[in-house]
């Protein structure tokens, strides 16, 4: 957690979750008379790098207290003349259709199909070439069954195991901080003319929530799941492949 934000300042957008975790363990998991010896273990270790990075970064590199692409970026403006709708707007819009009189900043009919899925499934170098749309389309289906599936597997855990509820809050937490950060950063961008910004590797911080995304989903399939996990395996190795021939095709044919 405390190398996240240092290679990227939007790792902070992980800091609720990280937070939240940590005050569940303290107060679920550890004894009362040892929360704040434990809550200092915790704490210490992390603030001494970031303090550092930050004296480093004032006192030796003559830089902002936060680094001034994100401040320049989070504090610009709309080009002038152009009337947008707001930051709430905005982050509707990763989701949801606009509605009402919302700027459309992407675009696209539904940005879940026609701006991450096709993200996720294989827009390569600067979005200048990628699969077909068939493929998009295949795996917009096969994401919808995968959530729906994920989520009839939660649920019972949800009901039965008081640890899963507290994971499930703190995975949440993680994901809409992430995702509230790189929204932060990209709606000045975007409200100023700019389209090409959001990136599928912005979010493979996230990565371990699409593994556990999967493994909810097979565990409905009980003894069969191993067999749909191996096929799913080999679906995805033949989808690298083929990216991997779409990119020697793009450059060196």
């Amino acid at each position: 957690m405390v190398a996240a934000p240092l290679v990227q300042v939007r790792g902070l957008g992980l800091g609720p979750g990280w937070l939240v975790g940590v005050i569940a363990l303290l107060w679920l998991k550890t004894p009362p008379a040892a929360r704040l010896r434990t809550g200092l273990a915790v704490a210490l270790p992390a603030l001494v790098p970031l303090v550092l990075y930050e004296l480093i970064n004032v006192l030796i590199w003559d830089r902002s207290f936060v680094p001034g692409g994100v401040t320049a970026a989070a504090g610009s403006s709309p080009a002038p003349g152009t009337a947008v709708s707001g930051f709430p707007s905005y982050l509707w819009q990763y989701f949801l259709p606009p509605v009402g009189g919302m700027t459309d900043f992407f675009g696209v009919q539904w940005t879940f199909k026609d701006f991450w899925v096709p993200m996720w499934v294989g827009k390569f170098g600067w979005y200048d070439y990628q699969f077909p749309n068939a493929f998009n389309k295949l795996a917009t289906v096969g994401y919808l069954i995968a959530g729906a599936a994920a989520l009839a597997g939660l649920v019972p855990q949800l009901r039965r195991v008081p640890t899963v509820r507290w994971l499930t809050l703190v995975y949440a937490l993680l994901a809409a901080g992430l995702v509230f950060a790189l929204a932060r950063v990209a709606y000045p961008m975007r409200a100023g003319g700019s389209t090409i910004f959001e990136q599928a590797r912005y979010l493979l911080p996230l990565i371990g929530l699409y593994a556990i995304t999967l493994g909810l989903a097979f565990s409905l399939l009980r003894s069969r799941a191993a067999l749909l996990a191996t096929a799913f395996a080999g679906l995805c190795m033949l989808q690298l492949a083929m990216a991997f021939a779409l990119t020697v095709q793009r450059y060196y044919l």
